[in-house]
């Protein structure tokens, strides 16, 4: 079992692979729906900002997956034996504290690193 910790922004979603220690930067969003992170195998967890996956509308700052898409993640990650967990966004910031990051770590690498070694 293999921990990944994903951040989705600027379009993109963004991966650290915890067990390789390898960041997956600036891959298409779509990558998350379908699951194509490279070495995310069966029995690994994929940890994910809850804000990141909640249905965008109209009505919601949620970003950037419709219900569709959700329910297609839901679909792949049963399939192929995945576990996809949510990670609450408003303590992210604690994470890099906790990683000895300052206010100025803000990237999507610092992030994803930062929430994995939490975990």
């Amino acid at each position: 079992m293999n921990l990944f910790t994903a951040d989705v922004g600027q379009g993109k979603v963004h991966v650290y692979d915890s067990g390789n220690d390898v960041f997956h930067g600036k891959l298409p969003e779509e990558n998350l729906i379908n699951l194509n992170i490279p070495e995310l195998k069966e029995g690994d967890t994929l940890v994910v900002e809850d804000s990141h996956l909640r249905e965008s509308h109209r009505l919601t700052l949620a970003q950037p997956y419709n219900f569709d898409e959700l329910t297609k993640l839901k679909e792949n990650a049963k399939e192929r034996g995945i576990t996809v967990l949510l990670f609450p966004q408003k303590s992210t910031p604690k994470t890099r504290k906790l990683a000895g990051l300052g206010k100025d770590d803000k990237t999507d690498e610092a992030d994803t690193k930062a929430i994995a070694q939490f975990l």
